[in-house]
């Protein structure tokens, strides 16, 4: 009976030290990526002069934060970007835009591609406190469901393809408290992804890239 009050009594200083240490953060901003790569080649690369196509990416993080120790779960929206090259009708993989120079516009044209998906990550940082100022650092992992997989310009647009997307990362950020329980936070992250896709009919692939959210947003504690 003894013990068993003892271990009723060691639960209840978990969990309430637990609640103790809950944070909500909703953050939004931008990310960025490289072009992706395929066993193939290159899936789509993007001129010299636009090297860098931004879409949305917004994240919802429930956290454990102990002094000096933050992990938790982040569900997210994100959109990944790429410029194909079509000539022909034929997408044309690991050819640079500025190659093209000696062809017409009525030759070829380019699409941006926006597959979107959602990420289910789960982290862990590394906390440094400077009074109201909490500094962190950490990794992170997930898998995601690949939700569309739309061209800007509906040149080419097949819904029957969707599929998966595998994470791993780095993220750094910072944390303001204006309250004691409410903050302002900053973030930049840098996720290897890996997408796996599939049409139903045709064919199976997959290709990976660098994505690079940068984010602000508010962080509450319980």
């Amino acid at each position: 009976m003894k013990k068993l009050l003892l271990s009723l009594f060691a639960s209840t200083l978990v969990a309430t030290s637990f609640a103790q240490n809950v944070e909500l953060g909703i953050n939004g901003g931008i990310m960025t990526n490289m072009a992706p790569s395929t066993t193939n080649g290159i899936l789509g690369i993007l001129n010299k002069t636009n090297p860098f196509i931004y879409a949305p990416n917004v994240a919802i993080k429930l956290m454990n934060s102990p002094k000096k120790w933050q992990f938790g779960l982040s569900l997210e929206y994100r959109q990944f970007t790429y410029r194909e090259i079509i000539l022909n009708g034929n997408i044309l993989q690991g050819m640079h835009l500025d190659n093209l120079h000696d062809l017409t516009k009525d030759e070829y044209h380019t699409q941006i591609k926006r597959p979107g998906y959602v990420p289910l990550k789960g982290f862990i940082n590394r906390k440094f406190t400077l009074n109201k100022l909490e500094l962190y650092a950490g990794v992170s992992a997930g898998l995601g469901v690949v939700i569309h997989n739309k061209a800007s310009n509906e040149v080419y647009y097949d819904n029957s393809i969707d599929g998966y997307a595998a994470i791993v990362g780095l993220q750094a950020g910072a944390t303001y408290y204006i309250t004691r329980r409410i903050g302002i936070n900053a973030e930049l992250a840098a996720d290897y992804t890996t997408f796996m896709l599939h049409d139903y009919d045709v064919i199976s692939y997959s290709y990976s890239t660098w994505a690079f959210p940068a984010t602000v947003g508010v962080r509450y504690k319980f």
